[in-house]
C-alpha cells in the first residue's frame, strides 16, 4: 500500500479536513472543469472559423469583382488592340498616299522640266524661222530684181532683132556683091551650127545639173567670147543672136523657176512658222498646265527661270543678227536699186508678178490674222483650262513627241537655210554674171555699128540669107521645144521637190489639220507658176506698162513694209507672252509655298497621330503584361491551393485523433491518474498545433472559395460564349432563310407576272380570233367552210379550258405567296389585333396587277364566264408584244420546271428550306406548335408541286417529240 498523503484543504475558505479520496474526487472535478473550459474553448475557435469562412465568402465576392474588371480590362485590351490595328492601316494608307504623292511630285518636277527646256528649244526655233524667213523675203526681191534685168536684156534683144530685120531688108540690094563671101558664111555659118549644137548640150546639162550652175555660167561666158570672136560677118552675128536669144530665155526661164521656188519656199516657210507658234503656243498652254499641277518645285522653278533667262539672251542675239541681215538686205537693195533704174523700160512684165505677189501676200497676211485669232482661241483654252490636273503622263509625251517633231522641223530649217545660202550665192555669181552681160551688150553696140557697115555690102547675098534665117529659125524653134523639154524636166524636179517638201509636212503632225489649206496653196502656187509661164512668153508685146513697173515696184516696197511691221507686232505678241510666263510661274512659286504650308501642317498632324498611337501602344502592352502577370499569379494561387489542400487534410486527420484522444483521457480519468500531467502536456502542444491548422484552414478554405468563384465565372463565361455561338449560328440560319424566301418570293412574282401578261395577251388572242372568225371563212364550198368553223370552235374550246387552268394554277400561286407573304411579315405585324386590317399588307403589296385592275377576274369562274361572254374589263389591252402558242408554251413549261427543281431543292435540304424555317420569337409566342405550322408549310409545298407537274398528256407528247 501507498503512504498516506497529506491532506489539502478542498477550498481556501473551508477550513475542513478530508480524506485522499474526497480530496482525489476534488481534483477530478477540478480537471474535468478545466477539460470543459478547453473544449468551451475549441468551441469559440470553431465558431472563429465560421466568421472566417463568411470573411472568405466576402473575399470570394471580391474576386468575382476582380474577375469582372480583369474581364473588362480584357475587353478594353481588345478595343485597344482593335485601335491599334486601325491606327496601323490608317498609317500604313498614308503612308502609301505619301508615297504616291512623292512619286507625282517627282514625275511633274521632271515633266515641266522637259516642258520648260522644250518651251526655250521652240523658242529658239521660231526666232531661227523667223529670220530665215526674213533672208527668204530679201532673196526674193533680189531674184524679182534681177528677173527684172533678165527681161530688159531680153527687150533689147528683141530690139536688136527687129533692127537686124531691118538691115536684112537693106541688104537684100547688095546680095550681088556677096557671092564671093557665101562660101565663107556658109563654112561659119556651120561652125556656128555646131557652136549652137554645142551650147545646146550645155544648155541641157545646165538644166539637169541644177546645182552646178556657176560652173555652166561659166562655160557660156566662154562660148559668148568665142562667138564674139567669130561672127564677123551679118549671118554671124545673126546666128549669134538667136543663140543669145535662146541662151536669155532658157536664164529667163531658170529665174522664172527660182522665182516659183523661192515662192513656195516662202509660202512653206510661213505655213512652217506657223505651225511652229501653234506648236509653242500649245507647249506654252501644256507647260502651264504641267507647272499648275507641280507646284511645290521650287527648286526646278529657279532652275527653269535661269534657263529662260538664257533662251532669252540667245534670242536677243538672234534678234541683232536678225537686225544686222535686215541692213545687208536694205545694203542689197540700193544696190539693187541702181540697176532697177537703168532698167525701168524692162520691168513690164513683173508688175503681174508682183500683183500676183501682192495677193501671196495678202493671203499670207490673212493666214497671220488667223494665227493670231487662233493664238487668242489657245490663250482663252489656257485660261479656262489651268484648273484640270489630269493626263500629265500623256501630255509629257505628247510634249516629248512635239520636241522630236520640232527637231525634225529644225533639221528641215536647217537645211532650207543652207538652200538658201546656196541661192545667195546663186544670186551673187548672176549679179555678176548681170554686168557681165551688160558690158557685152555694150560691146555688141559697137560691134553692131560695125555689122551695119558689113551688112550694107552684102545685100546681094540677102535671098541666100534668108534661106538660112528660115533654117535658122527652124533650128531655133527646135531649140525652144528643147527648152520647153528642158523646162518640163525643171517642173518634174519641182514637183518631185514639191513632193519632198509634203513629206516633210507629213512628218510634222501636229500641222495636220493645216495640211489641206497647204495643198490648197500649193495648187494656188502652181497656178500660179503656170500663169507666170504664160505670161513670160508675152513679155516681148508689152512694153506699154513701163510706168506701171514702177508703180507696182513702190507697191513691194510698201508691202515689205507691212511685212516688217507684221514681225515687229509678232515680236511684240512674243515678248507679251514671255511676261505673261513670267508672272505665271510667280504665281506657281506662291502656290508651291502654300501647299508646302499644308503639308507641313498635315505632317505635324500625322506625327501627333502617330505619338498618341504610341502611348495607345504602350497602354496595351502595359495591359498586356498585367494580364501576364495576373495569370502567373493565378497558376501560383492554384499550386498553394493544391498544397492548402493537403495540409487542410492532414490537419482535420489530426484533429479527429486529437478528439478521440480526449475522449477516452476523460473516460480514464478515474483510473488513470498518472497519465493527466502528459495528457496536460499533449492539450498544450495540440493547442499549438489546432492554432496552426485553424490559420491553414482559413487560408485554404479562402482559396478553395477563390478557385471555386473562379471555376463558376469560367462556367459562367463558357455557357455565356455557346449561347453567343447558338446565338449567331440561329440569326445566320435566319439571315439565309430570310434571303431565300425573298428571292422565292421574288421569283413567284415575276412568274405570277409573266403568267399574267400571257393570259392577257391569250385573251386578246382569243378575243382577235372570235371577232375575226367570220371574216377569216374564205372557202366557197359550204361543207368546208362548216368543218373549219367547228375545228376553229374546238381549238377555241380547248385553249378556254387550258386557260381556266392556268388561271386555277396561278390562284393557287397567289395563294402560296400570300403565305409567304405573311411568313416573312416583320416583327411589328405581331403587335396588331387578329382584326386588323394591315397585317396582309404584304400579301396586298405583291399582288398582281390583273387582280388590282379589275375585281370580275378575282376567280377563275368569274374569269372563264366573262372570258365567253366577251366582257371582261381591259381586255383587248394588249400588255405585251404579240407571241404565238407555241413561244408561250414553251415559256410555262420551262417556268414550271424551274419550280419543280427549286421545290426538290428546297425538299431535299431542309436546312435551307424558306418553309422549314423555325418561327422567330415573336411569333413563336403566337404559334400553338411549329408542327403545326411545318404540316401547313408541306401541304403549300404539295400544292406547289401539284400545280407545277406538267400533266400527263404535255409529258406524252414531250416523250413522242424526244421519240
Amino acid at each position: 500500500m501507498s503512504p498516506p498523503r497529506a491532506r489539502n484543504l478542498v477550498k481556501s475558505s473551508d477550513t475542513r479536513t478530508f480524506s485522499w479520496a474526497t480530496q482525489r474526487i476534488h481534483d477530478l472535478e477540478k480537471e474535468l472543469q478545466a477539460a470543459k473550459a478547453r473544449i468551451a474553448e475549441l468551441e469559440r475557435a470553431l465558431q472563429g472559423t465560421k466568421e472566417l469562412e463568411a470573411q472568405v465568402s466576402a473575399l470570394q465576392s471580391q474576386l468575382d469583382v476582380t474577375t469582372s474588371e480583369r474581364d473588362q480590362l480584357a475587353s478594353t485590351v481588345k478595343t485597344l488592340e482593335d485601335r491599334v490595328s486601325g491606327l496601323e492601316a490608317d498609317l500604313g494608307r498614308t503612308e502609301a498616299e505619301r508615297a504616291s504623292l512623292e512619286k507625282q511630285k517627282g514625275s511633274a518636277e521632271a515633266a515641266l522640266a522637259s516642258a520648260l527646256a522644250k518651251v526655250a528649244s521652240l523658242e529658239s526655233s521660231v526666232e531661227d524661222t523667223r529670220a530665215e524667213r526674213d533672208d527668204a523675203v530679201s532673196q526674193l526681191g533680189s531674184l524679182q530684181k534681177k528677173f527684172s534685168v533678165l527681161t530688159s536684156d531680153m527687150e533689147k534683144e528683141a530690139e536688136l532683132r527687129a533692127q537686124l530685120e531691118l538691115r536684112l531688108q537693106a541688104a537684100e540690094t547688095e546680095n550681088k556683091q556677096l557671092v564671093v563671101t557665101v562660101g565663107q558664111l556658109e563654112g561659119r555659118s556651120s561652125a556656128a551650127e555646131t557652136e549652137l549644137v554645142a551650147a545646146k548640150e550645155r544648155i541641157a546639162d545646165a538644166v539637169e545639173q541644177n546645182g552646178k550652175l556657176q560652173s555652166q555660167l561659166s562655160g557660156a561666158e566662154q562660148t559668148n567670147r568665142e562667138l564674139l570672136e567669130k561672127l564677123n560677118t551679118a549671118l554671124k552675128e545673126v546666128e549669134k543672136n538667136t543663140g543669145e536669144i535662146a541662151e536669155l530665155e532658157k536664164k529667163q526661164q531658170c529665174t522664172e523657176d527660182g522665182l516659183a521656188k523661192m515662192t513656195e519656199a516662202a509660202v512653206g516657210l510661213e505655213q512652217k512658222l506657223k505651225v511652229l507658234d501653234e506648236e509653242r503656243m500649245q507647249a506654252m498652254s501644256k507647260a502651264d498646265t504641267l507647272a499648275e499641277e507641280a507646284r511645290h518645285r521650287e527648286e526646278a522653278n529657279a532652275t527653269l527661270a535661269a534657263e529662260l533667262r538664257e533662251a532669252q539672251a540667245g534670242c536677243s542675239t538672234l534678234e541683232v543678227n536678225v537686225s544686222k541681215l535686215q541692213l545687208q538686205r536694205e545694203a542689197k537693195e540700193k544696190e539693187l536699186g541702181s540697176l532697177t533704174e537703168e532698167n525701168r523700160a524692162q520691168t513690164l512684165q513683173i508688175t503681174e508678178l508682183q500683183a500676183e505677189l501682192k495677193s501671196a501676200q495678202d493671203v499670207m497676211a490673212s493666214l497671220r490674222i488667223e494665227v493670231a485669232v487662233l493664238e487668242k482661241d489657245l490663250k482663252d483654252a489656257q485660261d479656262t483650262n489651268s484648273a484640270l490636273d489630269a493626263d500629265s503622263r500623256q501630255k509629257a509625251d505628247s510634249i516629248a513627241q512635239l520636241q522630236r517633231r520640232l527637231s525634225v522641223a529644225q533639221e528641215s530649217a536647217d537645211e532650207k537655210g543652207r538652200q538658201l545660202s546656196c541661192s545667195v550665192e546663186e544670186n551673187q555669181l548672176l549679179k555678176q554674171q548681170l554686168k557681165s552681160m551688160t558690158d557685152e551688150s555694150r560691146h555688141r553696140g559697137t560691134e553692131n555699128a560695125r555689122l551695119e557697115e558689113e551688112l550694107k555690102a552684102a545685100r546681094q547675098d540677102a535671098e541666100t540669107q534668108l534661106g538660112r534665117l528660115s533654117a535658122l529659125e527652124e533650128s531655133y524653134q527646135t531649140a525652144l521645144t528643147e527648152l520647153h523639154n528642158a523646162n518640163d524636166e525643171v517642173e518634174h524636179k519641182d514637183g518631185e521637190i514639191s513632193n519632198l517638201k509634203e513629206e516633210l509636212a507629213a512628218a510634222e503632225e501636229v500641222a495636220c489639220g493645216k495640211s489641206e489649206r497647204v495643198e490648197v496653196l500649193q495648187e494656188e502656187l502652181r497656178g500660179m507658176n503656170a500663169a507666170l509661164q504664160e505670161k513670160i512668153t508675152l513679155v516681148i508685146g508689152l512694153e506699154s506698162r513701163i510706168l506701171a513697173a514702177e508703180e507696182s515696184s513702190t507697191s513691194t516696197q510698201r508691202a515689205l513694209d507691212d511685212l516688217q511691221q507684221q514681225m515687229s507686232r509678232y515680236e511684240q505678241q512674243i515678248e507679251s507672252q514671255r511676261e505673261e510666263h513670267m508672272q505665271a510661274e510667280l504665281r506657281l512659286k506662291q502656290q508651291y509655298e502654300d501647299e508646302l504650308s499644308q503639308w507641313r501642317e498635315e505632317a505635324q498632324i500625322l506625327l501627333r497621330i502617330r505619338e498618341e498611337l504610341s502611348l495607345s501602344i504602350a497602354k496595351a502592352e502595359k495591359a498586356e503584361n498585367q494580364a501576364a502577370a495576373l495569370a502567373a499569379q493565378l497558376q501560383i494561387a492554384e499550386g498553394q491551393i493544391e498544397q492548402l489542400e493537403a495540409a487542410a487534410q492532414a490537419s482535420l486527420q489530426t484533429l479527429t485523433q486529437l478528439r478521440e484522444e480526449l475522449s477516452v483521457s476523460t473516460a480514464k480519468a478515474d483510473r488513470e491518474e498518472a497519465r493527466a500531467a502528459g495528457l496536460a502536456q499533449e492539450l498544450e502542444t495540440a493547442r499549438g498545433h489546432l492554432q496552426q491548422l485553424e490559420a491553414a484552414t482559413e487560408l485554404a478554405a479562402k482559396q478553395e472559395e477563390e478557385i471555386e468563384g473562379l471555376e463558376k465565372e469560367l462556367q459562367e463565361a463558357q455557357k455565356k460564349i455557346g449561347a453567343a455561338h447558338d446565338d449567331a449560328s440561329k440569326f445566320k440560319v435566319e439571315l439565309h432563310d430570310s434571303e431565300t424566301m425573298r428571292l422565292e418570293m421574288q421569283r413567284l412574282i415575276d412568274d405570277n407576272y409573266v403568267l399574267e401578261h400571257r393570259t392577257e395577251q391569250l385573251e386578246v388572242d382569243i378575243q382577235r380570233l372570235m371577232g375575226t372568225s367570220s371574216n377569216a371563212l374564205g372557202h366557197n364550198n359550204p361543207k368546208q367552210r362548216i368543218q373549219y368553223h367547228l375545228r376553229l370552235k374546238q381549238e377555241l374550246e380547248e385553249m378556254r379550258k387550258e386557260v381556266c387552268v392556268r388561271l386555277r394554277e396561278k390562284f393557287l400561286l397567289e395563294q402560296c405567296i400570300r403565305y409567304l407573304a405573311a411568313r416573312t411579315e416583320p416583327d411589328e405585324a405581331t403587335s396588331k389585333s387578329a382584326t386588323d386590317l394591315h397585317v396582309r399588307r404584304t400579301a396586298t403589296a405583291i399582288l398582281p396587277e390583273s387582280l388590282a385592275e379589275s375585281v370580275l377576274f378575282a376567280t377563275p369562274s368569274q374569269r372563264k364566264a366573262m372570258l365567253w361572254a366577251g366582257k371582261g374589263k381591259n381586255v383587248s389591252k394588249a400588255l405585251s408584244p404579240y407571241k404565238p402558242k407555241e413561244a408561250m408554251m414553251d415559256e410555262i413549261k420551262k417556268t414550271q420546271e424551274n419550280i419543280v427543281e427549286e421545290v426538290d431543292r428546297l425538299a431535299k435540304s431542309p436546312t435551307q428550306s424558306i418553309l422549314a424555317s423555325p418561327l422567330n420569337s415573336a411569333r413563336s409566342s403566337r404559334a400553338e406548335s411549329v408542327g403545326a405550322i411545318n404540316s401547313i408549310e408541306t401541304r403549300i409545298l404539295g400544292k406547289i408541286a401539284a400545280v407545277c407537274e406538267p400533266p400527263a398528256s404535255a409529258k406524252h407528247r414531250r416523250a413522242q417529240s424526244t421519240i
